[in-house]
């Protein structure tokens, strides 16, 4: 897969032990970020060592694009959003900003800036300057960074809202997980044990997650009736695993 991953480890326990043994129940994420962090938190194009290119406006990228891989990024300059949908059909919601003439895009609290095409029908996207010190992510951390993109304004990135999660879901093994959207928890429940936690979304452009050790984000099929759970790990919190279950509604 193309997508970059901080870890992914398969457990043949399945559930109740991804779950169940998260860290203890009750686990609390921040509430979602609805307004953008004006300090910059990429890197200097001297320190990715990337060459002198003219930013793109936001007028410029507005629009639908995909790459190589059926990746899908809406940009929409008006409302100053983008959904962004990998190549494994996880969606997530940003912000975009047109700061002095150029757009720059939020994603996994990294800034990116694009670089377009003459004909305008590509965009090349690199890591928005800044006066950070750190080196550079490294090659596990999810970016944009250096992907390219093509117009389709035919490509449909869906958007999996938590409103269409609220109730109860039923996997394949038989585990259960039921959502309350209204309050942004969850409460899952196998034969042998139970979990509650909280279910959330940061707008960084990843998708909504579960809040277990690090983030179970949810993967809907094309149809969003189902679902499956990816794990990346959080900063300060490794993932117990990750599992092939899918969930229907119960």
């Amino acid at each position: 897969m193309k997508q970059k991953r901080l870890f992914s480890l398969l457990l043949a326990a399945g559930l109740c032990v991804s779950l169940a043994a998260c860290g203890g129940s009750d686990d609390t994420a921040d509430d979602p970020v609805t307004e953008p962090d004006q300090e910059p938190t990429g890197y200097t194009a001297e320190e990715l060592g990337q060459d002198d290119f003219t930013p793109a406006t936001l007028a410029e990228v507005s629009g639908t694009w995909v790459d190589g891989y059926g990746a899908v990024l809406q940009i929409n300059a008006d409302a100053e959003s983008y959904l962004y949908r990998t190549d494994e059909g996880r969606v997530g919601q940003g912000w975009v900003r047109d700061a002095d003439g150029e757009a720059w895009l939020n994603f996994n609290r990294y800034q990116h800036l694009f670089e377009r095409s003459a004909d305008g029908n590509t965009i090349y996207i690199h890591p928005l300057d800044s006066e950070m010190e750190d080196s550079p992510p490294d090659a596990d951390t999810e970016t944009l960074f250096y992907e390219t993109f093509t117009r389709d304004d035919t490509a449909d990135p869906g958007q999996w809202t938590l409103d269409e999660l609220d109730g109860d879901w039923v996997g394949e093994d038989g585990s259960t997980i039921s959502i309350d959207a209204d309050n942004y928890t969850y409460e899952a429940q196998c034969e042998e044990t139970g979990s509650t936690g909280d279910i959330t979304e940061d707008e960084d452009g990843r998708g909504i997650y579960l809040y277990l050790n690090g983030h179970g984000f949810l993967i809907p099929d094309a149809e969003r009736s189902t679902f499956t759970i990816q794990f990346v790990a959080a900063d300060f919190q490794m993932p117990d695993g990750n599992y092939e279950t899918t969930y229907s509604r119960a």
